[in-house]
């Protein structure tokens, strides 16, 4: 994902193939990767212009134009996919580790 320095997303790019999507042409744009983690406000809903299980990224890509989607960088957390029974003993590790 492409965003300005204001972490708005403004884009996306296929490194692979150097296809690119820009939304918002905010220079300069800075590639993120997507951790498929969102917050998003229930407004969103009404913006969605498709129905049924479809890919989520060329809708945020489209909303994008018109409406602010923030990025969140979170490189310095943890995260476990936990949907593994092999990962439960290393989730119970790690959050034994832990200090609130």
């Amino acid at each position: 994902l492409l965003f300005d320095n204001d972490l708005q997303l403004s884009g996306w790019q296929n490194k692979t193939t150097n296809e690119q999507i820009i939304t918002n042409d905010h220079q300069p744009l800075i590639a993120f990767g997507f951790s498929g983690i969102a917050v998003v406000s229930p407004s969103i809903f009404g913006l969605l212009n498709k129905s049924g299980s479809f890919p989520i990224m060329p809708q945020y890509l489209q909303i994008s134009e018109a409406h602010l989607i923030n990025g969140f960088i979170h490189n310095t957390d943890r995260w476990l996919d936990v949907g593994k029974l092999e990962s439960i003993p290393l989730a119970t590790q790690l959050c034994s580790t832990l200090s609130y």
